[in-house]
């Protein structure tokens, strides 16, 4: 955040607790001010409400001395002309047994009233108010009942509801006024808490510029300030302190002169003691660097390969077990084309035995049709004997006494035709039975034919399926067996060129101990002139650092 950002802030916090103090004040003021002025508006139209029924109930009990039905036309022409003036939404006169006998809405005349303020004005004789959302005209209504006397006598009760939307008007516009000169205060007021907070405000910001430059290196600032109160004194001390730290920093930039100096030539002797050492140890060292890249190598390589011959070895596993299923899966489907041919020869069996007892139940359908026609036959003999039979007993009873030996043997033989002819009836049906179960039979087995012979189809499909999927299955053990054979060979190879790479990783890690060995020597020959020079270097980069910081601080 910079200097300015800072300022504002300050600024404009400062005034945002203002106004915000400021509005708070004022809508509390303006809110209790409205609440009140409401409030009183509300009590005089309640009072004018009550003065108004009271009027009105004082005058029904002057113009109507007792109650009979020409007293019901006065009371609904009062009524009507209270309804009619400004303010009141509705009138109306509720007898004791709370029936409404006049109302201003004339379609509501007699109903009937159950309401506390009913009971209490027109059983009780008190007065009652109340205010509620009418209903009908959707407005807020002021209720008030006031006790009703006919000659002397408690009658019930008279109902005036006087509207509120006036007030609620006069409230909305006492809002709207009072909020439209609360806003206008309030920027007035800003305007002048902003001016006064700027111009309060206005030293403390030279003294935060002037903080501002200092911070940054400028020892030169000086703050011009003529007052005595809190931030001049503080403009003084700050003057003060610039003095003293201009002095210290002079100070601190000539030691740094001369120190440099001492050890640019310390240095310079160091560096020549050095020079040769320095060049033997990083020619061995850079030998021994190398040898350790190449063991690093070499070890990465020898696990790289190690990886992938132990990811050679599950895959070969994989591969054997995948051989395997194929050869289960491949007995499989061969017992499964065998199932198959025992089925299409159980599927030939069922087909001849259908076929066969096709061609008897034809067979038996040929022999009922037979059989029907001699029962056809036997019903003629039968009706003839029984026409004979007829006529014989016809010509005995023409002969009298000596024929009646005649007509007992006649009625016996149209008994036997009747018999028979009963019999020959009751066949008739067994064979017309019959011929159905041998019709309905010659239908299942000729759609059983149909089956056997779909199956058959189907059979001889899956047949062929099978064939392929032998197929498929020894061409696919063909091509694992063939991988299988590569990955032999691969894993072969594998370990030959790990045992190489290790004898590989075995020479370079001679070598590194070798050259480490070296380097070490080189090292320790030039350990006593590096510390010096390591030592002169720290302290001049030490220098160097305190010589920048206080170069950035201006003093001229």
């Amino acid at each position: 955040m910079t200097k300015n950002q800072k300022r504002t802030s300050v600024k404009w916090t400062l005034v945002f607790i203002s106004i915000a103090i400021l509005i708070a004040g004022v809508s509390a003021v303006l809110i209790s001010c409205l609440d009140s002025a409401y409030d009183k508006m509300t009590f005089q139209m309640k009072q004018n409400g009550n003065s108004i029924a009271g009027q009105a109930s004082k005058r029904i009990s002057e113009s109507v001395a007792s109650y009979d039905e020409s007293s019901v036309l006065k009371f609904q022409n009062i009524i009507d002309e209270l309804g009619n003036e400004e303010g009141i939404v509705y009138a109306l006169v509720i007898d004791k047994n709370l029936n409404a006998i006049a109302h201003s809405e004339h379609d509501r005349i007699g109903i009937s009233l159950d309401d506390e303020g009913s009971k209490t004005a027109a059983l009780n004789g008190k007065n009652y108010s109340s205010t509620f959302d009418y209903e009908k005209t959707s407005e807020t209504v002021y209720d008030v009942l006031m006790p009703l006397s006919i000659g002397g006598e408690h009658f019930g009760a008279l109902n005036i509801g006087l509207s509120m939307e006036s007030l609620k008007k006069s409230r909305t516009e006492m809002i709207i006024n009072s909020s439209i000169l609360c806003m206008v205060l309030i920027l007035i007021s800003s305007a002048v808490l902003y001016l006064l907070i700027s111009r309060i405000l206005r030293p403390l910001t030279q003294l935060m510029d002037s903080s501002a430059k200092v911070a940054s290196g400028d020892l030169t600032e000086e703050i011009k300030t003529s007052k005595s109160d809190e931030i001049g004194m503080v403009s003084m001390s700050f003057n003060s302190m610039t003095q003293n730290l201009k002095s210290i920093v002079e100070n601190i930039s000539s030691v740094c002169i001369e120190t440099q100096e001492h050890c640019s030539e310390i240095l310079a002797s160091s560096q020549e003691v050095s020079a040769a050492s320095e060049q033997i140890a990083a020619a061995t060292q850079g030998v021994a660097s190398g040898t350790e890249e190449q063991t690093k190598s070499t070890a990465q390589a020898l696990s790289s390969l190690q990886e992938i011959t132990d990811s050679i070895g599950e895959f070969k596993q994989e591969v054997e077990y995948v051989i395997n299923n194929a050869d289960d899966t491949s007995r499989l489907a061969l017992d499964g084309k065998i199932k198959m041919n025992d089925m299409a020869k159980q599927m030939d069996e069922i087909k001849a035995s259908v076929d066969k007892a096709s061609s008897a139940i034809q067979d038996l359908n040929i022999i009922s049709v037979e059989i029907g026609n001699i029962i056809d036959v036997m019903d003629g003999i039968s009706s003839q004997t029984n026409l004979l039979a007829l006529n014989a007993a016809i010509e005995a009873a023409r002969a009298g006494e000596s024929g009646r030996g005649f007509a007992v043997v006649a009625e016996e033989i149209k008994k036997l035709a009747e018999a028979s002819l009963s019999s020959s009836e009751n066949i008739r049906h067994l064979i017309q039975s019959t011929q159905k179960g041998t019709h309905d039979a010659l239908s299942a087995i000729e759609a059983g034919s149909q089956e056997v012979h779909t199956g058959v189809t189907t059979i001889e499909h899956i047949e062929s399926a099978f064939e392929s999927i032998l197929q498929s299955f020894e061409n696919t053990k063909t091509s694992i067996h063939s991988a299988s054979s590569h990955i032999e060979f691969i894993d072969q190879n594998s370990h030959g060129i790990i045992s190489k790479v290790e004898n590989i990783d075995q020479v370079s890690q001679s070598s590194a101990a070798n050259s480490e060995e070296v380097a070490a020597s080189a090292e320790e020959q030039s350990a006593a002139s590096e510390q010096m020079s390591s030592s002169i270097q720290s302290l001049m980069e030490m220098i160097d650092s305190l010589s920048t910081e206080v170069r950035k601080f201006k003093t001229n």
